[in-house]
């Protein structure tokens, strides 16, 4: 619900659910996900982020012929996006390229291809030779987040185990995990040697 509308979301695939109709959406509306399971009502609710504006970089591609050396921090490029409200971004990096070739000694897997990087409510970004593991193509998604995704990607939950439980963020009544909304605009970087 949007607060004077309701829709129903269509199942696609097994557990994912969506709603073709974008104009739905409007920033800085409310939104309002509500079904019962098990007999339980379970209600979440977010506001839609506003348009990210002016999402530049510097450079669209680099060499890079400094040290291999992990420890060596150059910066490279600097990304640039209006924010006089100091809202959440969020800037996501993922190497496109099918085949990655690592930074020197720096050695890492696939999962290294793709990272997120709060912002801190800035409106720059520096990125430096430390951010990488790997030379190639990437795409770099600034997301216009709220509050409850950078809970969630701030929280340390890759230790939690039965003994140690963490406290997950969520913003979910009677459920677990984020119910959020977040706004997108895409650059493309290239770092070579």
């Amino acid at each position: 619900s949007n607060g004077s509308t309701k829709i129903k979301l269509t199942e696609t695939s097994k557990g994912t659910y969506t709603y073709s109709d974008t104009a739905f959406l409007t920033a800085g509306k409310t939104y309002t996900l509500s079904f019962s399971y098990l007999s339980k009502d379970i209600s979440a609710r977010t506001v839609m982020p506003a348009s990210i504006k002016n999402y530049a970089t510097q450079h669209v591609s680099v060499t890079y012929s400094g040290s291999d050396a992990p420890s060596t921090i150059d910066t490279l490029d600097r990304f640039t996006w209006s924010n006089p409200d100091s809202l959440n971004h969020v800037l996501v990096f993922y190497n496109v390229d099918d085949t990655y070739f690592p930074i020197g000694n720096r050695r890492g897997g696939p999962e290294e291809r793709v990272y997120e990087v709060d912002t801190k409510r800035k409106s720059d970004y520096y990125i430096t030779t430390a951010d990488f593991s790997f030379y190639g193509n990437y795409q770099v998604t600034l997301l216009s987040v709220n509050q409850e995704y950078i809970d969630l990607l701030n929280s340390n939950t890759s230790g939690s185990n039965s003994q140690n439980l963490l406290n997950i963020p969520t913003n979910v009544v009677n459920g677990l995990g984020i119910f959020t909304a977040m706004k997108a605009d895409t650059l493309f970087f290239s770092l070579s040697r």
